[in-house]
């Protein structure tokens, strides 16, 4: 009796294609617009043209811009993602890590912040002073000055 072994066909790999979209800002953003949180994104693929409320994130100690987040028109969905647009909190980036140049959202944002500015400019670094009156209260801290008085050595640890 002799066996018959079928032959064994190829294993079909679905390769992820990158996304193929077209991101621009409306009416072209400035970096003030970002910073104001006013700048709205254009994704443009086959099927559909998507806008987004975009937003630059700043951390407010060093005022350096951190990231930006994109708010989806009618449904509100926000994506964050981090400044060099590494990744994104979207399903599709969550699901499909391995997509060439991401998701939508990265390649679109990285498309049309070619078109509003070489360089983000930083916003105004804060005043230690002032940062220094809101933790204190208004007047410097030394030993004799009163129980409820912040150490200004302590605080200025978190500060920095």
């Amino acid at each position: 009796m002799s066996s018959f072994t079928a032959p064994v066909r190829p294993v079909k790999v679905n390769r992820l294609q990158p996304v193929a979209v077209i991101g621009r800002f409306v009416g072209g953003a400035t970096p003030d617009d970002l910073l104001a949180g006013c700048a709205i994104l254009e994704i443009e693929d086959a099927n559909e043209l998507t806008s987004y409320w975009t937003v630059a994130d700043v951390d407010r100690r060093s005022g350096v811009i951190t990231g930006f987040a994109v708010r989806k028109f009618g449904s509100g969905e926000v994506y964050h993602l981090p400044r060099d647009l590494s990744s994104c909190d979207c399903p599709d980036r969550t699901y499909r890590p391995d997509r060439p140049k991401g998701c939508r959202h990265m390649a679109a944002l990285a498309q049309a912040l070619l078109t509003a500015a070489d360089d983000l400019p930083r916003p105004r670094k804060p005043d230690r002073r002032t940062e220094r009156d809101d933790l204190t209260g208004g007047y410097p801290c030394d030993d004799d000055g009163p129980d409820d008085c912040i150490d200004l050595a302590a605080a200025r640890g978190h500060l920095l």
